[in-house]
C-alpha cells in the first residue's frame, strides 16, 4: 500500500489552499483542477499509482473528492490512515469554501451564484436543488436544500422552495441544481420547473432572480436563457 512518504520523513503536511492549487475568481477547468490535487498528492507520497493519475488526467478530480475511505483504499491501495486524511481534507475545503462564499458580496450575477454554490455542488452523483433566500440588496440571508433526485415539476414543488424563504423574510430568491454528467445545458424539466418557480414567485411578492444549472466548470443561467430576472441582477449579469 502507498504511505505517506514525505510525512513519514517529517515534511509539514501542505495547508488546503495549497494542496488544491491558488485562488482564482475564474471557474477552474478539470485539467487545472487534476494537476493541483496530482501535485499534492506527489507531495503525499511520493509517487502516485498509475491508476489514479490516468483518472486525474481523465477529469475525475470531483468524483474521486467524493470518495470514502474504503474507495481510496480499495481502488488505489492508499493505507487506511492516508486515505482517511484524503477524505478529510476534501471535507475540509469544501466547508472554507463554503464560508468563505457566504461572506462575499451580494448574489447579483450567475457568476456570483456559480461561485457561491459550486463547491458544494459540483462532483455529486445526483441532482441536487438548493435555494439561495436574498436580502433587499442581493445579500444571502440563507441557503437551503430543496431536493435530491432528478429535477421534475413533482418534486420541485413551489410550496417546498418559496416557504422557507418566506420563513427567513427573503425579499427574492435564486435557486440553482447541478447536472452530475458534467454538461449544464438545461433539459425541458429545468425549463418547467423554472416558469413555475418565476409564476409563484411572483403571486407571492418573492421574485425568482435566476436558476442557474451547474456542470464541471461551468454554468447556465436560464435567466439569460428564458429571457427574465429583476433589473439590477440582469445588469450585473451583463457586466460579469
Amino acid at each position: 500500500m502507498h504511505g505517506p512518504k514525505e510525512l513519514a520523513e517529517g515534511a509539514d503536511a501542505p495547508d488546503v489552499p495549497e494542496f488544491f492549487g491558488p485562488r482564482s475568481r475564474e471557474p477552474r477547468s478539470p485539467r487545472a483542477d487534476a494537476a493541483c490535487l496530482e501535485q499534492g498528492l506527489r507531495r503525499l507520497l511520493g509517487v502516485v499509482p498509475e491508476e489514479l493519475a490516468a483518472r486525474l488526467r481523465d477529469g475525475e478530480v470531483w468524483a474521486l473528492s467524493r470518495y470514502d475511505v474504503d474507495e481510496w483504499t480499495l481502488e488505489f491501495g492508499l493505507e487506511p490512515a492516508v486515505a482517511s486524511s484524503f477524505v478529510d481534507t476534501f471535507r475540509l475545503a469544501r466547508a472554507l469554501a463554503a464560508t468563505r462564499r457566504a461572506e462575499r458580496d451580494a448574489v447579483r450575477s450567475p457568476r456570483a451564484v456559480y461561485e457561491a454554490c459550486e463547491g458544494e455542488l459540483r462532483g455529486l452523483d445526483r441532482e441536487t436543488f438548493h435555494a439561495l433566500a436574498l436580502d433587499g440588496k442581493h445579500r444571502l440571508l440563507r441557503r437551503y436544500m430543496v431536493s435530491v433526485g432528478t429535477l421534475t415539476t413533482s418534486l420541485v414543488h413551489p410550496r417546498e422552495v418559496f416557504r422557507p424563504a418566506l420563513r427567513f423574510g427573503a425579499v427574492s430568491l435564486v435557486v440553482v441544481h447541478n447536472h452530475p454528467s458534467g454538461d449544464p445545458e438545461p433539459s425541458p424539466e429545468d425549463e418547467e420547473v423554472t416558469r413555475r418557480l418565476v409564476q409563484a414567485g411572483r403571486v407571492l411578492g418573492v421574485p425568482l432572480l435566476d436558476h442557474v444549472v451547474i456542470g464541471d466548470g461551468r454554468y447556465v443561467s436560464l435567466a439569460e436563457r428564458l429571457g427574465w430576472s429583476d433589473a439590477r441582477y440582469r445588469e450585473r449579469a451583463q457586466r460579469t
